[in-house]
């Protein structure tokens, strides 16, 4: 969702995740210490994306292809 809107803040999380602010808080941190985001908030609120355009496209198929993984995971418990 971070990488789809190009910017990422706590509120940004929260609303798109439904989850409280400290779980936002806490996945905001685990991008900043995984490079992912910026540890500075711009003047806008945001945070900035370091990843470039082709690491940003590389760990979304990686992300959807373990989440396809985790789908045929759980259809198997069923």
């Amino acid at each position: 969702m971070v990488l789809t809107h190009r910017q990422a803040s706590i509120s940004l999380i929260q609303r798109h995740l439904k989850i409280g602010y400290s779980r936002a808080l806490g996945l905001m941190g685990a991008m900043v210490r995984d490079n992912i985001l910026s540890q500075d908030i711009k003047e806008d609120g945001y945070r900035a994306i370091l990843l470039s355009d082709r690491d940003q496209s590389e760990l979304i198929l990686k992300l959807q292809s373990e989440q396809i993984d985790d789908s045929r995971d759980a259809s198997s418990f069923s």
